[in-house]
């Protein structure tokens, strides 16, 4: 008996797959006709922008060498040394951080120098907590702006490639350069302190 009722489901889900594919298969035709129309009308759409913005090689290696000149034109007339935007923001993450430290050491020495529980210790104590994790910006702030920093030392690099090198040189290959890796979250951070 179990065995007949098996093949009875067996048949009845066999059926309703069928009947749900001939009830599918006009929309799945209309969905079909519909993508390939599509992309006929962006395969135009592509063709008539590729053939608008139709550039000549010449003409754009003109440009680019326009634009070399014009770089080393801007570095020469700044006066400031190339490189020196990456120094500065490295010297402000290293105030902030110097800063942060003192903020949590004089947070850490207040902690141990109040006396045993009381109103006004939990409240002092509650203080310095808040105190303490609003200073885990630092860490992940200094990750970023160290990130941010060897991307801006890269580009002024290459800049530098490119105004030192004159018109009509070949660019520098930036697509194997650059820092790469996940930035650590905050509790990644604390596991390094434990």
């Amino acid at each position: 008996m179990q065995s007949n009722s098996s093949e009875t489901a067996d048949r009845l889900e066999e059926l309703v797959e069928r009947a749900v594919r001939r009830a599918m298969a006009p929309f799945c035709e209309e969905l079909r006709a519909f993508v390939d129309r599509r992309v006929a009308e962006m395969s135009a759409e592509l063709n008539a922008a590729v053939q608008i913005v139709d550039f000549s090689e010449a003409a754009l290696s003109g440009q680019l060498a326009g634009i070399q000149d014009q770089i080393a034109r801007v570095l020469g007339a700044s006066g400031a040394q190339p490189g020196t935007d990456g120094l500065e923001l490295a010297t402000i993450v290293a105030q902030s951080e110097d800063a942060a430290h003192r903020i949590l050491d004089a947070a850490e020495a207040i902690n141990r120098a109040i006396g045993p529980a009381g109103a006004v210790n939990d409240t002092v104590r509650e203080n310095l907590a808040t105190i303490l994790s609003a200073c885990e910006f630092q860490d992940l702030a200094g990750q970023r702006i160290r990130r941010a920093i060897e991307h801006l030392q890269l580009v002024e690099g290459s800049i530098a490639v490119l105004a030192s090198n004159g018109p009509g040189a070949p660019l520098p290959d930036l697509s194997h350069q650059g820092p790469t890796g996940p930035d650590l979250g905050q509790g990644d951070v604390d596991k390094l302190f434990d």
